[in-house]
């Protein structure tokens, strides 16, 4: 693509030069037509050359180092920890054992959280858990946002669920 756009580049210019070059020359001087040559293709390549977006790139670069030091606190899940959340949540589903997939997103302290779905089912929730007197507790389950009463005993991070709804239904920042 880039050499088919140079190829058409060279040939308007090309066709620039010849009519360029059929123009008498004012008196005295010699045209320059390899410096109008390469002047027409910069100026020509100029506009295909992406200007770089400094503000977008240092977001980026921010975003992909706060996220390095979420998961630098993070604590490795353990096998027992991975099995005692795996029936906490056939507990609070109701699932028998063989329909349970869920996976261990991130250890964080006393909390977890996780994905999960029905074996063979696309479609899947995430979950929240936190250890109290050593069990884990299953704080929600689903797609969308919590209630608080499920939330406020245990105050789980604000960067994991930063909502919740309160009993009479409004949606409330944490």
């Amino acid at each position: 693509m880039f050499f088919k756009r140079l190829l058409a580049i060279g040939g308007l210019l090309g066709l620039g030069l010849i009519g360029a070059a059929c123009q008498p020359a004012p008196s005295g001087a010699t045209p320059d037509i390899q410096g109008t040559l390469q002047a027409e293709v910069s100026t020509q390549l100029a506009q295909y050359t992406p200007a770089p977006d400094y503000q977008a790139t240092i977001t980026a670069q921010s975003t992909a180092i706060a996220g390095l030091q979420a998961t630098a606190s993070a604590v490795p899940a353990t096998p027992d920890d991975t099995e005692a959340l795996r029936q906490a949540l056939l507990a609070r589903l109701g699932w028998p054992a063989d329909q349970l997939s869920f996976s261990v997103g991130e250890f964080r302290g006393q909390y977890a959280t996780g994905a999960l779905n029905r074996v063979n089912e696309t479609s899947g929730a995430a979950w929240f858990a936190v250890r109290s007197n050593g069990q884990w507790v299953i704080l929600h389950i689903g797609q969308g946002i919590p209630c608080c009463a499920e939330l406020e005993p245990f105050n789980p991070p604000t960067d994991w669920i930063s909502h919740c709804i309160d009993s009479d239904g409004t949606v409330i920042q944490r």
